[in-house]
């Protein structure tokens, strides 16, 4: 029986990984205009407790949607032939984290978008990279909790489930970073 090795990094995967960046990249300059009133109310607090909110509020802004374009590239990495079978695949925590982010940013697309389109004042398209963070950090513990429970955490070692691995603990760092940011106020 052929055993299924990692696959190589080529240069399809380099271009998708640009593309994920410019995404991100768009994402940041589409929210500026709520980083620039942070960084106002930032100049002019006085509390330390306030100033830490601020700082930690345009962290997450900023880091959000380089999280939501690097999830779905990996799993667009993932998925390209030639890879492991896919039972193989969805054992991979990577591939699992990845898929977990992108299907909640799915959800959230799916409740965000008709509502931007329907010309609603109270609702960015920005908040569908930087709103879900809670969800998928939640969905990422629960598919891994799921993985570990189950026997079947099967990391693989390639860049592709590494680097899915990393985006998973950053969305989990993002989402206790953004939860902790209202205690100090």
């Amino acid at each position: 029986m052929p055993r299924d090795l990692p696959q190589k990094l080529r240069f399809l995967d380099a271009t998708i990984v640009i593309a994920a960046i410019a995404l991100g990249t768009f994402a940041v300059w589409w929210t500026v205009p709520g980083l620039g009133t942070i960084r106002k109310q930032l100049q002019v607090s006085t509390a330390p407790g306030e100033q830490a909110f601020y700082v930690i509020q345009s962290t997450v802004l900023t880091i959000c949607p380089y999280l939501s374009s690097a999830s779905l590239a990996l799993l667009i990495l993932r998925l390209r032939r030639p890879r492991p079978r896919l039972r193989r695949c969805l054992r991979q925590p990577g591939m699992v984290a990845s898929a977990a982010a992108s299907l909640a940013l799915a959800i959230e697309a799916v409740r965000i978008v008709p509502l931007f389109a329907l010309g609603s004042r109270s609702v960015w398209l920005s908040k569908l990279f930087i709103g879900p963070d809670q969800q998928i950090c939640f969905a990422i513990l629960g598919a891994w909790a799921v993985l570990k429970l189950g026997g079947v955490w099967r990391p693989e070692p390639s860049a592709i489930d590494w680097a899915g691995r990393v985006v998973g603990v950053a969305w989990i760092f993002v989402a206790t970073l953004s939860s902790f940011r209202y205690y100090l106020i």
